[in-house]
């Protein structure tokens, strides 16, 4: 027996949304939010919230930010993570270096904050991945300037901010 699954496009409205590519994408609650990402060389930062309504409809709105908050200035290759009603954003890059930028997007107060970690940092990358499991949000790969890619581990827990490079056994090949 096969099943087949079907892409269908959705209809959206609301906000124009542009053509990007490098973002990252999450779903928190009842939402999915789309932040960062590049069109024609120019980053963007500010998030966007997408509403799923019935009947393949897409509500897109471009949230405002407070202006007190500590807004990143870039958001390239980077990932987004879940954790609990707020979005964990690490990593990037502008075009010209990388970074290790830790922020977390608040949704319910539209406000960006940096938190202080401890612990050795990883480099600054792009391009890696990211999951959560257990309070920590575990970081994958990506693309160190000057060093190329790497397979390396790093773990953030979301408790204290504590960042720490898991032990690792076994080999992974690609």
């Amino acid at each position: 027996m096969t099943s087949s699954h079907k892409l269908t496009e959705v209809q959206c409205y609301g906000d124009t949304f542009p053509s990007i590519l490098s973002h990252s994408i999450s779903r928190l609650n009842d939402h999915i939010y789309v932040i960062g990402g590049t069109v024609d060389g120019k980053t963007g930062v500010l998030p966007h919230k997408l509403e799923i309504e019935p009947g393949d409809k897409i509500k897109m709105t471009q949230l405002a930010v407070a202006d007190d908050c500590d807004l990143p200035t870039f958001l390239v290759g980077h990932t987004v993570t879940c954790i609990g009603s707020q979005l964990l954003v690490f990593g990037a890059g502008d075009g010209a270096q990388t970074f290790n930028n830790l922020y977390i997007f608040d949704p319910e107060a539209n406000s960006w904050s940096s938190p202080q970690t401890t612990g050795t940092a990883p480099q600054p990358r792009v391009g890696h991945s990211a999951a959560f499991y257990n309070d920590c949000v575990y970081f994958y790969g990506g693309f160190v300037a000057f060093v190329g890619y790497v397979n390396e581990f790093h773990s953030i827990n979301t408790n204290n901010f504590n960042v720490n490079v898991p032990q690792t056994t076994g080999d992974l090949y690609f």
